[in-house]
C-alpha cells in the first residue's frame, strides 16, 4: 500500500504539472557525427561549435574555452589589448571586457551598466599561448541562455532572443486576444475548464483530463476540478520492462483514483496553493483526510518556466504576452539543459505559430463579438505536424472562449497526441472563498518525504 501511494502522489503532482505544460517531445541529436570527439563540448543553437587548435577544458567545475572562438562563434565582434592582457568584445546591444586573472565581467547592454563575477578566472595556457574563459559567464553576459549536458559533457549555449525574436511581430492577434478577453481589476469572474489529452501509440490508447470551475478576483480565487486518469493503466506503463506489476489490491485501490476530485484555494500575492481533496485519505493516510495541502506554485511550474503570480499580475495589467511567456521557458530550461533541447523548443515554437500566429488566425465580428478562427492544416509550410482547429471569442463585455481541438504527430516515438480545450470565461458576483477557519493545513513537502 505504502508503494501505491508513493507512485500515485507523484502520478497526480505529474498530472497537475502536466495540465498547464506545453508538450515537448525529445529527439535524439543528429548534427554531424565528425564534429563529436570525446572529451568536453560546447553546443550553440543545435550545433557544435569547432574549436581548431585549442580544445575546451574542464577547470573547477568551468568549461573553459579559447576567448575568441567561442565569442566570435556569440556574433561578437572581438579585441586584445596586449599591454593590459584585456578582452572586449561587441554586438549589436551589448559590449563586455574582461582581464586575464581577474574575475570581473564590465557589462554595458542598452546603455545600462552591470558587472559579473566570474568564479574561475580568465587566463593564459603556457602550453598553446591561448586564453581561456568560461563558457557560461561570456555567454550569459552577451544574453544568452547556458546549461549543461552531464551525459554528452557538453555545455549547451541557446539564443532565445533570437529564436523569439519575431514573437510580438507574429502573435499581435493572439496577443489582442489575450489582453482584451483577460480578467478586468477588481471585477470578478468565473472560468470554466475541460481538457482532455488523449495519447496514441502502437502500445494502445491513454486518455486523461480536467474539468472544473474557478472563480477569480485579483490576485485571488478558488474552485474545484475533477482529474480523470487510468492511474493503474499509467503505472503499469511506467513498471513496462522492469519485471515489476501491480497486485490486484493495488490495481482495485487504483481504480479509486481514476476520477478525484478537489478543493482549491489560490492566493497569487504570496504564490499560495491549496488542495483538499476525498483521495487524501488513500494516498497520505486517514490523518489527512480533511487536510488542505499547501504548495509554491513558484516551485511546482517554475522548473518550466511558468510564474503564475507574475502570470496574473501581467494578465490583470494587460502586459501578458505570447512572447514574455516564451522568454521565461527558455530561461527555465537552463536548469534541464540537453544537447536536444535547441530542437525541443524549437519545435515547441512551430506548434504555437502553427496553430496561433497571425497568417493562420482569421478575424471576424458579428453582433459585437469578435471571433479568432484557425484551421490548422499539417501540410502548410513550416507545420511540425499539427492537425486541428482552432476558436477564440470575445464579446468585449468580459466573456470570452477558448476551443482547441488539435493533434501533435509524434515521429519520434511512433505517437500521436490530441489536446481537447474548452475555457469559457465569464463576468460573476461574489469574491473567491478563502480557506476555512481553522483549517488543518499540511505541506506537500512533508507528504512527500513521508512517502
Amino acid at each position: 500500500m505504502k508503494r501505491m501511494r508513493r507512485i500515485t502522489a507523484v502520478l497526480v503532482a505529474m498530472m497537475m504539472v502536466f495540465s498547464l505544460n506545453i508538450a515537448s517531445f525529445a529527439e535524439d541529436y543528429s548534427g554531424d557525427p565528425t564534429i563529436y570527439t570525446e572529451g568536453y563540448h560546447v553546443m550553440l543553437n543545435g550545433e557544435y561549435v569547432t574549436f581548431t587548435d585549442a580544445v575546451p577544458v574542464n577547470k573547477q567545475g568551468r568549461i573553459m574555452v579559447p576567448f575568441r572562438a567561442i565569442l566570435e562563434a556569440l556574433g561578437a565582434k572581438v579585441d586584445w589589448i596586449d599591454e593590459t592582457r584585456t578582452v572586449t568584445a561587441k554586438t549589436d546591444d551589448t559590449f563586455i571586457s574582461f582581464r586575464v586573472g581577474q574575475p570581473n565581467i564590465d557589462v554595458t547592454k542598452n546603455g545600462e551598466k552591470s558587472v559579473k563575477v566570474m568564479d574561475v578566472v580568465p587566463y593564459i595556457d603556457p602550453s598553446n599561448n591561448r586564453t581561456y574563459v568560461s563558457t557560461r559567464f561570456v555567454s550569459e553576459a552577451l544574453g544568452f541562455t547556458v546549461g549543461w549536458d552531464a551525459e554528452d559533457q557538453t555545455a549547451v549555449i541557446i539564443d532565445y532572443e533570437t529564436m523569439f525574436g519575431d514573437a510580438d511581430k507574429i502573435f499581435t492577434k493572439a496577443d489582442q486576444f489575450i489582453k482584451s478577453a483577460g480578467p478586468v481589476p477588481g471585477v470578478s469572474r468565473e472560468t470554466a475548464f475541460d481538457i482532455t489529452v488523449r495519447t496514441e501509440a502502437e502500445g494502445g490508447e491513454m486518455t486523461s483530463g480536467f474539468t472544473g470551475t474557478l472563480l477569480q478576483k485579483d490576485l485571488e480565487s478558488s474552485g474545484s476540478l475533477v482529474q480523470n486518469m487510468d492511474m493503474a493503466a499509467m503505472i503499469e506503463s511506467i513498471f513496462a520492462g522492469t519485471g515489476e506489476s501491480l497486485t490486484e489490491e493495488e490495481r482495485a485501490a487504483m481504480a479509486e483514483l481514476d476520477e478525484i476530485s478537489m478543493d482549491l484555494v489560490m492566493d497569487m500575492d504570496g504564490g499560495d496553493l491549496y488542495m483538499k481533496s476525498p483521495a487524501n485519505e488513500l494516498l497520505y493516510g486517514a490523518e489527512y483526510r480533511d487536510a488542505w495541502i499547501h504548495m509554491d506554485v513558484r516551485e511546482l511550474f517554475g522548473g518550466i518556466g511558468i510564474d503564475l503570480p507574475e502570470m496574473t499580475r501581467q494578465s490583470l495589467d494587460g502586459s501578458l504576452t505570447i512572447r514574455s511567456q516564451l522568454m521565461k521557458m527558455g530561461e527555465a530550461t537552463a536548469e534541464n539543459m540537453s544537447v536536444n533541447t535547441y530542437d525541443e523548443m524549437l519545435r515547441q515554437y512551430n506548434i504555437l505559430k502553427a496553430i496561433l500566429s497571425d497568417p493562420v488566425l482569421k478575424v471576424t465580428t458579428s453582433k459585437g463579438v469578435k471571433e479568432y478562427r484557425a484551421a490548422v492544416n499539417p501540410g502548410s509550410e513550416n507545420n511540425p505536424g499539427v492537425s486541428g482547429t482552432v476558436v477564440l471569442t470575445d464579446d468585449g463585455k468580459g466573456g470570452s472562449t477558448c476551443k482547441i481541438d488539435v493533434t501533435m504527430e509524434m515521429p519520434e516515438l511512433d505517437a500521436q497526441a490530441t489536446y481537447v480545450i474548452n475555457i469559457t470565461n465569464a463576468k460573476a458576483s461574489g469574491a473567491p472563498a478563502g480557506l476555512p477557519k481553522n483549517a488543518q493545513v499540511v505541506e506537500m513537502s512533508e507528504l512527500v518525504e513521508e512517502l
